[in-house]
């Protein structure tokens, strides 16, 4: 438990930023922060909107260059994305974890690696020898990384993480994971 700075209020660690570079909490909770950050932002409107523009103007053909980068960079992402299944698969496996812990408040504090309970390679292989006939690296689009018992029902970051585990992993044919949806 920790004391919010803004709201006194006592709340879970969970509450608050990490600092990683400190090694410490931030003394403000999330929401506080959150708060006092939109009230910022009304205050500045106008003052954000001519600074941008400003800014824009002043660095334009830097940005020009920065958005000519980013799109080679990620021409060469999408090529490794479309041609790698191990990078796909790993990718794949990390967003879909960060961005369920992300909808229920929690942070992804630990490896994608150690959450799963393998590495990338044995995850692959894991799959592998649950495919079902027709499924190959090729066609993974066409089948889904289904939860077994669904992230869902998960109540706690505990239980989240659980479900997280390799073993609660199967492949399964999109049309019959869409079709279960949050069933088990």
């Amino acid at each position: 438990m920790k004391t919010c700075s803004k709201c006194g209020f006592n709340k879970e660690l969970c509450d608050f930023r990490y600092r990683k570079d400190r090694g410490l909490y931030y003394s403000e909770c999330n929401e506080c922060e959150k708060k006092y950050k939109k009230i910022q932002y009304q205050k500045n409107l106008n003052y954000n909107k001519e600074y941008r523009r400003k800014y824009y103007q002043e660095n334009k053909e830097n940005i020009i260059l920065k958005v000519i980068n980013y799109q080679q960079l990620n021409g060469v992402w999408m090529r490794k994305y479309n041609s790698d299944p191990l990078f796909r698969l790993n990718h794949n496996i990390r967003c879909r974890i960060r961005e369920f812990l992300i909808s229920k408040n929690f942070n992804k504090r630990n490896k994608t690696n150690e959450i799963v309970g393998c590495t990338q390679s044995e995850l692959k292989l894991f799959l592998e020898q649950k495919f079902e006939n027709g499924m190959t690296w090729n066609n993974y689009g066409e089948w889904h990384i289904d939860h077994i018992i669904p992230l869902s029902s998960a109540k706690n970051e505990e239980q989240i993480l659980k479900l997280c585990n390799f073993t609660n992993l199967q492949p399964l044919w999109a049309k019959d994971n869409l079709k279960k949806g949050k069933k088990t």
